[in-house]
């Protein structure tokens, strides 16, 4: 964890004297658009620890939210002294919305978490973490995926690589059924290979 300490403290110090790369980046993020997919975090300790891994499974987006209150509605059907301000607190954190938002533009996704990486004096720059659900490749190649069974079958878990042998998994559900199906085929009954021959 030494080299983590290091990373950190850089990142608070840069963010607290704005170094030219920190003012650069929020420069960039605020002329793009309002989400945008990153190749990678800038804060890569803070995203570890929240949950991120340097595989495809993961990906990063940086979102832009408006600081400060939001300017309120115009109230209908005559005067509302209640309702007599212009602005009114949004009403969650910033970073709630940031969340969001980045989710409704990539709905294939899951939304991991998120994490403060900028501001300036108008917009709030947060970092929202996404998994692939879809993508079953291992994080560690060398560890054995282990896989559910598809919904509407038996609840066992199997491993991706098949068992050897007909007999692997005998207690179980799909060992029962793949044992059944191998002892059937291996069955040829004599009317089957009476008629086989005639046809031939």
């Amino acid at each position: 964890m030494g080299m983590a300490k290091y990373v950190r403290a850089s990142f608070a110090q840069s963010a607290k004297e704005r170094s030219e790369s920190y003012t650069l980046r929020l420069r960039k993020w605020r002329k793009g658009p309002v989400v945008v997919r990153m190749e990678g975090p800038t804060n890569p300790i803070r995203a570890r620890e929240l949950g991120y891994k340097a595989s495809k499974q993961f990906c990063i987006a940086v979102v832009r939210i408006r600081r400060g209150r939001h300017v309120r509605r115009q109230p209908d059907l005559g005067r509302k002294p209640g309702r007599n301000r212009k602005r009114v607190e949004p009403g969650r954190a910033l970073i709630w919305y940031a969340t969001n938002r980045a989710a409704r533009k990539f709905t294939n996704l899951t939304p991991v978490n998120a994490y403060w990486v900028g501001e300036d004096g108008v917009y709030k720059y947060f970092e929202v973490i996404f998994r692939n659900d879809n993508d079953h490749t291992p994080l560690h190649p060398t560890k054995t995926y282990v896989q559910p069974e598809p919904k509407g079958q038996s609840d066992f878990i199997r491993q991706k690589t098949e068992p050897k042998g007909i007999n692997a998994n005998a207690g179980t559900i799909a060992g029962k059924a793949r044992a059944k199906a191998a002892a059937s085929a291996s069955k040829v009954t004599p009317a089957k290979v009476k008629k086989a021959s005639v046809t031939a």
